[in-house]
C-alpha cells in the first residue's frame, strides 16, 4: 500500500507527514510491537525465547566485513547464510519462508 500526501517533505510538515504515516500504520498493522531476534544466538526468559528458524541471520556479503570492528572481527558473519547474490537471496529467503521463517536480518 502507498500513502501518497501532496505536502512537500520538509521540516513544517513533517508533524503532520508522521501522523498521516502513523495512522496508516496502526490501520494496517494495529499498534501491536513485535521485536525479533537473530537465530544465530539462543535467548530465553520468562518474556521471550528465541526459535532457531523464525528470524534468520543473512550475511550479503558473505564472509567478508569491511569494517572489521574490534568487538567482532567480522566473526558474526560466520553464522549467518550467505547470500552473496541478488538470486541466491531471493531463494534463500523463499526456502526459509517455506519453512516458517518470518523474517530475516541483512
Amino acid at each position: 500500500m502507498v500513502i501518497k500526501t501532496n505536502l512537500p517533505p520538509n521540516s513544517e510538515n513533517l508533524e503532520k507527514i508522521l501522523k498521516i504515516s502513523r495512522t496508516a500504520s496502526w490501520k494496517i498493522f494495529g499498534k501491536k510491537i513485535r521485536f525479533y531476534a537473530p537465530s544465530f544466538t539462543h535467548y530465553q526468559n520468562h518474556y521471550f525465547h528465541s526459535s532457531s528458524i523464525a528470524f534468520q541471520s543473512i550475511s550479503i556479503t558473505g564472509n567478508s566485513c569491511s569494517q572489521n570492528c574490534k568487538h567482532c572481527g567480522g566473526k558474526i558473519l560466520r553464522s549467518m547464510i550467505s547470500t552473496p547474490t541478488p538470486d541466491t537471496l531471493f531463494n534463500v529467503c523463499k526456502n526459509l519462508k517455506a519453512k516458517g521463517c518470518t523474517g530475516c536480518l541483512n
